[in-house]
C-alpha cells in the first residue's frame, strides 16, 4: 500500500510531526490487542492497539487506536489481523491530574477508521525485546509506548497491590546502582508495573523477589510506564 508507517508518525528524532488536522494513512499494520476488560467497572474498554508488522518490531512502532469505527461496519478486528488505518494523529494527554508532567504524551490515532486488508495474516506478531531500565525516565520509555513487548529475568518488587479494581504488580530495577534521574525538567515517572488493564491478574501468582522467565505485553503510562499482559499465557514463571 501507499500509506504511512506508524514509525514514520511516532519518531521525532528521524520524521517531523503529521499535521495535526490531517488524515494519516497507515498501511498494514498489525493488532496486537483489544481491551475488553473492564477493570474498574466504569466501562473503561474499547482501546485497539496496532504496531507495524514487521518481522523486526522495535521503538516508535506501536500506536493506540482512540474509538475507532470499522469499514465494513459488520467487521471487528482480532489480534493478528493485519489492517489499513486512517485517523488523526494526536499525542495524547490525560487531562485534568496537575501531578502528571504536561510532557508525558501517548501517540494515538483519533476517529480512526480501520479495514481489514489480511485476516490474520502470518500469525501473531512477535513482541519487541524491551530494555526494561528505558522505563524509568519517560525521554527514554516513550519509545516503547503502546508496543508489544517482552521482557526476561524482570523481578518483582512486592505483592499484588489492589485499589479501585486496578491491580499492579511492581517491577524492581534491574540495577547496577539506583534508577536514573531526569535531567531535562520533567517529572521523574514512578517505576514501572505489572497492570491489569487488559485482563484479570489475579489469576497469576507472581512472587516476589524472584526473576520471572518472560513477560509479555503492551507499554502504557499514567503516573508512570506499565506493561499490560493481556492474559495469563504472557507470564511465563
Amino acid at each position: 500500500g501507499d500509506g504511512r508507517s506508524i514509525t514514520e508518525l511516532t519518531d521525532r528524532a528521524n520524521h517531523p510531526a503529521p499535521p495535526e488536522t490531517e488524515i494519516q494513512r497507515v498501511t498494514g499494520a498489525r493488532i496486537t490487542a483489544i481491551d475488553a476488560y473492564d477493570e474498574t467497572g466504569k466501562g473503561q474498554t474499547g482501546a485497539v492497539f496496532a504496531q507495524d508488522a514487521t518481522g523486526t518490531p522495535g521503538p516508535y512502532q506501536g500506536i493506540q487506536l482512540f474509538k475507532p469505527a470499522f469499514s465494513p461496519p459488520s467487521f471487528r478486528p482480532t489480534p493478528g489481523d493485519v489492517v489499513d488505518i486512517a485517523g488523526l494523529y494526536e499525542e495524547f494527554q490525560i487531562p485534568g491530574l496537575a501531578f502528571l508532567d504536561t510532557s508525558w504524551k501517548t501517540p494515538q490515532l483519533t476517529g480512526a477508521t480501520v479495514t481489514l486488508r489480511l485476516d490474520a495474516g502470518g500469525g501473531a506478531q512477535a513482541p519487541a525485546s524491551l530494555v526494561l531500565t528505558d522505563l524509568w525516565l519517560y525521554p527514554t520509555g516513550k519509545k516503547w509506548l503502546s508496543l508489544l513487548v517482552t521482557v526476561e529475568g524482570a523481578v518483582i518488587s512486592g505483592p499484588l497491590m489492589e485499589s479501585g479494581g486496578r491491580a499492579t504488580y511492581p517491577i524492581k530495577f534491574p540495577g547496577p546502582g539506583m534508577p536514573p534521574v531526569p535531567d531535562d525538567g520533567t517529572k521523574p515517572v514512578n517505576g514501572p508495573t505489572v497492570t491489569n488493564e487488559l485482563f484479570d491478574l489475579k489469576q497469576v501468582m507472581i512472587p516476589a523477589n524472584v526473576p520471572v522467565k518472560r513477560i509479555t505485553g503492551i507499554v502504557t503510562i499514567f503516573d508512570g510506564f506499565h506493561i499490560a499482559p493481556r492474559s495469563a499465557a504472557d507470564i511465563e514463571l
